[in-house]
Formats: structure tokens, sequence, C-alpha cells
């Protein structure tokens, strides 16, 4: 049998995720599986990209019956989610019993699928709060690595739960330079309940600042999942640019903002044939000079190591104009732990 080129396989690949992308983001019933191969190429870039929950879900929408190993990869992962969820609400009911204030960043960002990594972020820099948080939790504390510790983060696995806990004390971004940034998010944070579970999450603004700094920083790739999110948070009418903005620009990653959202519109043009930043936005942000996204190996792919050195650069100064010479001084750090990877393991992954 011959194989087909390897060219070939990756243009059905990023022709099946554009398909994927009208499919959940206008429930367009243009997917139409008709054999196995296809079936195995949806579960594959499904999974990769934190979508299959939602895939299936589109899919029985539209009548199409899901092959055995579909559903039970399904199955699964509603299985793994569901625990994942339970660690969650004990979590915010110990954070609350306790009154540590906390929000999980990205929780329900992508239900009803969700990442691999629960992240928890508390101000408390000491030890003394995870000991607080997982007293009655059965759990093991995973190798501490450098670059969590520089980001000012600790990990563990809890027993019970598939999905690793990351907790974040009082700092983010890659070498933990924004400490501002965290007790902004929890001062602006709002609640909201999902299958039952009710915890803390950022303000829409400011979930979408966090989305700038994490999903292009350090990394090569964006995922479906990531994708869906901001799609919808452009399309929302009563989106408060104006503070998502000025907060990115406090933050200093206002340049990862507009690199990130440029990524954003570039996929949805080539899924829709038309671009989604409204025309007076564009005027407000920088959306050019990032260079192509394209669909390979089963994420979409950016020049990362050109747009990180220029992204990390941008945010050093941008540091120093505003004073935050600790912040600056971080950055320094960099070269430790910046090699951009598709999903970087550790604290703010969102894998």
């Amino acid at each position: 049998m011959n194989r087909e080129p390897e060219n070939g396989s990756r243009s059905r690949d990023a022709l099946l995720a554009a398909l994927m992308l009208r499919l959940l983001v206008a429930d367009a019933p243009s997917l139409d599986p008709c054999d196995d191969a296809d079936w195995a190429s949806i579960l594959r870039l499904a999974q990769q990209n934190g979508v299959l929950v939602r895939t299936a879900l589109a899919l029985e929408r539209h009548g199409l019956r899901l092959p055995a190993t579909f559903q039970a990869a399904v199955g699964a992962e509603r299985d793994r989610i569901e625990a994942t969820l339970a660690l969650i609400r004990r979590l915010g009911a110990v954070c609350e019993d306790e009154g540590i204030a906390f929000l999980f960043p990205k929780a329900f960002l992508h239900y009803p699928d969700m990442g691999r990594d629960v992240d928890l972020l508390v101000l408390d820099r000491s030890a003394v709060v995870d000991r607080r948080l997982l007293r009655t939790l059965p759990h093991v504390r995973l190798a501490d690595r450098l670059d969590h510790r520089l980001a000012g983060a600790t990990c563990y696995a809890v027993a019970g739960c598939p999905s690793v806990l990351d907790i974040h004390h009082g700092r983010l971004g890659d070498v933990g330079q924004l400490t501002a940034f965290p007790r902004r998010l929890i001062a602006r944070r709002r609640a909201v309940s999902v299958g039952g579970t009710q915890v803390w999450v950022p303000a829409v603004e400011d979930q979408l600042v966090l989305q700038g700094a994490q999903r292009i920083y350090g990394r090569r790739t964006l995922r479906l999942a990531d994708l869906l999110a901001t799609i919808a948070t452009i399309r929302w009418n009563h989106f408060d640019w104006t503070a998502t903005i000025a907060t990115a620009r406090e933050c200093g990653t206002f340049h990862g903002l507009c690199c990130y959202l440029a990524y954003v519109d570039q996929v949805y043009a080539q899924a829709f044939g038309r671009g989604l930043v409204p025309q007076a936005l564009q005027e407000r942000l920088i959306l050019d000079g990032w260079g192509e996204i394209a669909f390979a190996d089963g994420t979409y792919r950016f020049p990362a190591l050109r747009v990180n050195a220029q992204l990390y650069w941008r945010e050093y100064w941008a540091h120093v104009a505003a004073g935050q010479l600790a912040a600056a001084a971080r950055l320094w750090l960099l070269p430790v732990v910046a090699v951009p990877s598709p999903a970087r393991a550790g604290p703010g992954a969102g894998r």
C-alpha cells in the first residue's frame, strides 16, 4: 500500500482543522467523515487541540454516529474532566474556608473540554499556603524544576485526579516577572458556575490579557481550544477593549496581545474567508509584522524564535519605561527557560 506523501497528509490535516473550526464556531455541518481514516484523523486532531468533547457533541448534533473507538476516547476524557472538576471543587472550598484569595486562571476557558493541568493562583508566596490547601488531599509534590521555581510555582500529583495541580504564588510569566497582574486578576475576579462547581475566574477582559501573555511567549504553537475561546471573546459585543489594552500595556505584554490576536485573525480568515478583528480595533493594535501562522503536525505553528525574541525584548523595555526594574531584571533569566516548546510542561502551560 502506497503511503500518502507527507505534504499531502499535512494539507489534509490543515483542511480538516479548518473544517473543525467552522463546525465549532458556526456549527456548520461541513465535517462529514466517511471512512475509518477520516475518523482516526478527527480523533487525533481533536485530542491534540483540546476540543474532543465539543467535537463529539457537535458531530452528534448533526446526526453522525461516532465509532466505538471515538466514543471510548470521549468517555475517558469526560471521566478525566469530572475528576478534575472534583479537585477544583475541593480546592475552591478549602480556599474559601481558609480565607485564601485565589482564582483558577483557565479552569473553564475551554469547557466542556478542559486542559490537562489545574492552575490555581494565590497571592500568598509562602510554602505554608500549599500545606493549608492540600492538608486533606493525598498528594505527591513533583520535582521542582528551575523554571517552576523562577515562575513561583509548585506542582503536585493529587490522588484520584489525572490532571497535574500547578499552584502559582503571586507571580505569573515565564520567570515570575509579572507581580502586579496577579493582584489585579484577583481584585477583578468573577464567580462562575459550571457543572455544579462554582469557582472564581478572571474577568473576561483580564482573561484575554492572560491568553496573550501565556500562549505566545516561550511557545511555538496555538491549539484550536485557545482559538475558539478568543474568537468567542472578540465576537462578544459587550467586551471592554479599552480595559484590556490598558491592562496589557501596564503588564508590558501589549505586543504579545497584538501578536496573539494577529494569529487568531489569520486562522479565522483561513477558515471563513474573512478577518475577525474589526477595523476600529485593528487601528488600536499592531497586527502586522508577526509572520504567518500555518497548520502543521497537529497544531497551528508560528515563527517562534523570531517572534519570541522580539516580544521579550519589547517587554523588557516596557518594564524599564514603567520603572518596573525588578520585572525587567528577571527577564535576564529567560535564557534558562525560554526555549519555545509546543506545550511547555509546568506552570501555565495550559495543555
